[in-house]
């Protein structure tokens, strides 16, 4: 049976309207996010994340209100490199986001697994992963409304954790919370205090002052530097030394020598203190970064970035995979059923990270998702299996009885010529016999052939009484499964 707590609290096999709650994926700083699965028609189901605001917000109308708006900016976004939102709802006292389901794992993941061993990523694959960013970007920044104007977008927290690499390759951008934009009903951040990461910040958000597109150039140019430098632009032992150097007048240190000059020269113009000085938009940005690709030879692909996360990030991928199966597992016998999924390919349904601060006040994002071969189908249980076999048994014995009882036609009967009848004052009647009429009956003198109405066909097949000739049944395509 599912959880249904009376008391509203969330767990494993509760149900939001039509998403049940599989496992808590992460705790962020003011929601929860878990994976969930929506069961649909014909036994498919998808596997989605869930986010939730935290019980000691939500009853406060300013998170509510953020937490909405969101959503109202996310669903507007329809890009491949932005994580889609699904659906909006509020249940059981508790407003909630869906989200595409990202397999995958954090771009700060892969960077710090590779610091530990005194690497970095490959150019060629950082310069890939800012490109697609870009391209996320630009997609958010040129937003409308329906009157054509443009809503003012700006992500404000570019920054690794938010950059999420599938397990295909695909680069995601995700979590819009802080995103400013001109129809966001959030009050805007009050004079003094920044809404972001300090270390990816540009200068002229980190007094909380008006911002537009350019500053999530900066915020491209920080992640780009720290993924070929091996450090942040504006670095310091706390946020607060960040801040300061943030807020004074000290140009972004120069980047080593090892870095190609047509990298250099695009990371120092997005690093402009400046924003007139920086790239105008995201989308122009990326056209450079395309050009210094180009120039050197380089030519980053999903398919390199694949390669780079199963080697650094195997042993995480199956851990995540194997605890998204067991959650399904645990969900199926909730319900009684037995057996092991089927997995099925009915489209990528991945992932959302969360924050975790840890005791040093560095953030992390924690991702657990599944690809589409772990996508299951609900299986079949057997008590099911057992009553429709005996059914289908029962019909087959009716039919065939029916076919029986209605296929025989009695054989013609022998009838003699007139003249050889004797008067019918008088007639002979018949012997009885099992396959002709009783005596009482005599038998109707003819000297015509039996009519095509009463006569039995050689050639023709007579379909019993009541049940028309079978006939193909339609084929369904569901997803690739018939």
């Amino acid at each position: 049976m599912l959880a249904d707590p009376e008391d509203g609290a969330l767990e494993p096999g509760v149900r939001l309207d039509s998403y049940e709650l599989l496992g808590l994926v992460a705790r962020g700083g003011m929601a929860n996010v878990w994976l969930a699965r929506q069961r649909m028609k014909h036994g498919l189901e998808t596997v989605v994340a869930i986010k939730t605001i935290l019980p000691e917000f939500s009853l406060d109308p300013a998170f509510q209100v953020m937490f909405l708006d969101e959503a109202r900016i996310a669903c507007r976004i329809d890009h491949s490199n932005v994580a889609r939102l699904l659906d909006v709802g509020e249940a059981r006292g508790h407003s909630y986001i869906v989200m595409e389901h990202v397999a995958g794992e954090s771009l700060s993941r892969l960077r710090k697994t590779l610091a530990r061993d005194s690497e970095r990523i490959p150019l060629d694959v950082a310069l890939r992963v800012t490109s697609d960013l870009c391209a996320a970007l630009h997609a958010a920044h040129e937003l409308v409304d329906g009157y054509g104007q443009l809503l003012h977008v700006v992500h404000r927290d570019v920054s690794p954790q938010n950059i999420l690499l599938s397990d295909g390759g695909m680069v995601k951008l995700i979590d819009f919370g802080v995103a400013k934009a001109r129809d966001r009903f959030a009050a805007e951040t009050s004079a003094g205090f920044a809404k972001g990461k300090a270390r990816y910040m540009a200068p002229e958000q980190s007094g909380g002052g008006s911002v537009d597109r350019r500053a999530d150039v900066w915020g491209v140019g920080a992640v780009l530097y720290e993924l070929v430098a091996g450090r942040t632009p504006m670095d310091g032992p706390n946020d607060a030394a960040v801040f300061r150097a943030l807020m004074g007048d000290a140009p972004v240190d120069r980047l080593p020598d090892e870095v190609p000059e047509p990298v250099r020269t695009v990371v120092h113009r997005a690093l402009e203190r400046s924003p007139d000085a920086r790239f105008p938009t995201a989308l122009a940005m990326r056209d450079a970064l395309e050009e210094a690709s180009e120039r050197l030879g380089l030519r980053g692909t999903s398919m390199a970035l694949e390669r780079l996360c199963a080697q650094k990030l195997g042993t995480r991928i199956a851990e995540r995979k194997r605890t998204v199966d067991s959650w399904l597992r645990a969900a199926n016998a909730r319900e009684g059923e037995q057996g092991t999924p089927v997995s099925a390919s009915i489209g990528t349904v991945a992932a959302v990270t969360v924050t975790v601060v840890g005791g040093d006040g560095a953030e992390e994002r924690s991702v657990v998702s599944m690809t589409n071969e772990a996508t299951a189908l609900a299986p079949v249980p057997r008590r099911r299996w057992r009553s429709a076999v005996m059914g289908a048994a029962g019909m087959l014995v009716l039919a065939a009885a029916g076919w029986l009882m209605l296929g025989k036609t009695p054989a013609p009967t022998v009838v003699q010529p007139a003249a050889s009848l004797p008067p019918a004052a008088a007639p002979v009647p018949s012997p009885p016999s099992a396959s002709t009429a009783p005596a009482t009956a005599p038998a109707l003198a003819t000297t015509s052939a039996p009519s095509a109405a009463s006569a039995p066909s050689s050639t023709t097949a007579h379909a019993p009484r009541g049940r028309p000739h079978p006939t193909a049944a339609p084929s369904h395509d569901w997803g690739g499964i018939q």
